[in-house]
């Protein structure tokens, strides 16, 4: 039985040290910020290994895509890196979808899908907002924009199918994922946001640790 075993407990609390040396490098070292970034999902695949008496394969494909995303977007002065760390994130997405879906066994309250509206409201004026020129791009930053929200609509599916602590642990998780993607979308295409890495990293960090948690 691996659940709360002393090794996921070490694992998390190299996680969240080197979480913590993420943030401390953003604009001091960037080997250090990029080899503390990738580190973040192959910490975070070994706890979700370790802390769970079954593992889902669906969710080390989501967490290997986010690697890769991590990895491309790095490097996303380059347009077929920053066109490669979207897809690779998006992949992720869809692979937290398929996972939530296969959880979300159980029905649901009416009011879950009125809260959807809030995703597509949201999700419609935040791509109107993007000023992007290139229409392709805009295009697929609307699929994506799409994906991400789905992804943590799909998180609300599991409210009445998983314990309530983990249900509301991934839900919060996708949120602030969404979070830090419009942070970062909004920083790059729109007006500059004050300390924006330190934001998107903070939240997406923070995101991922809580996705696993409650998966």
């Amino acid at each position: 039985m691996r659940g709360g075993s002393v090794v996921d407990i070490v694992l998390l609390i190299a996680f969240l040290m080197n979480y913590i040396l993420n943030l401390f490098f953003i604009k001091k070292n960037k080997y250090g910020f990029l080899f503390t970034k990738l580190l973040l999902t192959t910490l975070l695949a070994l706890f979700y290994y370790f802390h769970n008496d079954s593992t889902n394969m669906v969710v080390f494909i989501a967490l290997l895509f986010c690697f890769f995303g991590d990895l491309f977007l790095e490097f996303s002065q380059k347009e077929s890196c920053f066109i490669s760390g979207v897809a690779s994130f998006l992949m992720g997405h869809i692979f937290y979808i398929i996972c939530f879906v296969q959880q979300a066994s159980n029905g649901l309250p009416w009011w879950v899908f009125l809260i959807l509206f809030l995703y597509v409201a949201y999700g419609f004026n935040f791509y109107m907002g993007l000023k992007v020129e290139d229409k392709r791009l805009k295009a697929a930053l609307g699929v994506y924009s799409g994906v991400i929200l789905l992804m943590s609509f799909s998180a609300l599916l599991r409210i009445n199918s998983v314990i309530t602590s983990k249900f509301v642990l991934t839900f919060i998780g996708s949120l602030l994922f969404v979070a830090s993607d419009s942070v970062l979308a909004h920083n790059m295409f729109n007006k500059k946001v004050k300390h924006a890495d330190l934001w998107i990293m903070s939240t997406y960090g923070l995101a991922q640790l809580l996705i696993i948690m409650g998966i």
